[in-house]
């Protein structure tokens, strides 16, 4: 329920272009967010195992906003994050958000603090990042995640990925 910190209303079977598609079934989308090239097999299995994982973690909004984070479903985090803003935002949410901004310092989310230098490709993941920023009290976790966030300027760096897609082009 609500005051468990849980969501209610929404289920990862509808993450448009978040690992997952949207007929409700377990298939991968068609771009892969890795700096590596996985094979269907392995994105199959991360959507599978995403899909089992997620009913379990659902009940927790830290929980189901630190898996959406690690199976880099960034849309579904940002529905996660505007269902808490509709609702009162109890102290158990408030502390499973502050210890979701001290995991995401660790090194289990290295590749997402690295995905912040694309913010073109990986815009989901940037709002996702603001929309908590806004929902956490100005406290020290939301220093952390504001100096994170600041610490890769996204007018910066789009202006460098065009710049790299531009001298790309003349190359081509």
């Amino acid at each position: 329920g609500g005051g468990g910190g849980g969501i209610n209303g929404i289920n990862g079977s509808g993450t448009n272009g978040s690992g997952i598609n949207g007929s409700g079934n377990s298939t991968p989308t068609t771009t892969s967010t890795t700096t590596t090239t996985t094979t269907t097999t392995t994105a199959a299995a991360g959507a599978e195992l995403f899909a089992a994982l997620y009913p379990c973690w659902s009940h927790s909004a830290g929980a189901a906003l630190s898996l959406c984070f690690l199976a880099q479903a960034y849309n579904h985090a940002c529905d996660i994050l505007t269902c808490l803003a509709r609702m009162p935002i109890g102290a158990e949410v408030l502390v499973q958000l502050d210890r979701l901004v001290s995991l995401l310092e660790t090194p289990a989310y290295a590749a997402l603090r690295l995905q912040l230098l694309r913010p073109r490709r990986f815009a989901a993941l940037t709002r996702a990042l603001y929309g908590l920023l806004a929902l956490l009290p100005q406290c020290n976790a939301w220093r952390l995640l504001n100096a994170r966030l600041q610490s890769a300027p996204a007018l910066a760096l789009l202006a460098l990925e065009d710049a790299e897609e531009e001298n790309s082009r003349r190359r081509g």
